[in-house]
């Protein structure tokens, strides 16, 4: 059965946009609690869908507020991939038999601490400038889950 509820798309747009938020801001504390291999693969995830989601939804979101979004969202999956970059090499490296004490493996694991340290920057200032509550008010998600 149909209902107004159902057909109301703006609404099923804020909802999911909020969704994938949420699911980025968890993924932010999971990655600022401890960045390894993992925890950065699935931020650049949540990233990707929620950028993905401002994209799907663009008509029905203030436009100019999704692309500041987006904006941001691209300075930290470039920082992101930076780290990831340094992961698949190092993996890379250790299926080739390379020594942990080689100086190319040594050189990519210090790559991959000052990447690790400018991501941790970006999405340090982000969380604690309160980007999430920002986000939500300025995409205009309040409405989204309902409250």
């Amino acid at each position: 059965m149909l209902t107004e509820e159902s057909l109301d798309i703006v609404g099923f747009a804020r909802r999911r946009v909020a969704l994938r938020l949420e699911e980025l801001r968890r993924q932010v504390e999971v990655t600022l609690g401890g960045r390894e291999q993992k925890a950065v693969h699935d931020l650049r995830v949540a990233i990707r869908r929620f950028s993905e989601a401002l994209k799907v939804f663009r008509s029905l979101l203030p436009e100019t507020e999704a692309k500041k979004v987006r904006k941001k969202l691209r300075k930290i999956m470039d920082a992101a991939a930076e780290v990831r970059d340094r992961d698949i090499a190092l993996q890379f490296c250790k299926k080739a038999g390379l020594s942990e004490k080689g100086k190319l493996w040594r050189r990519l694991a210090r790559d991959r601490a000052k990447a690790e340290k400018r991501l941790a920057r970006r999405i340090r200032k982000l969380h604690d400038a309160g980007w999430l509550e920002q986000w939500r008010e300025r995409l205009d998600l309040g409405r989204a889950s309902g409250s």
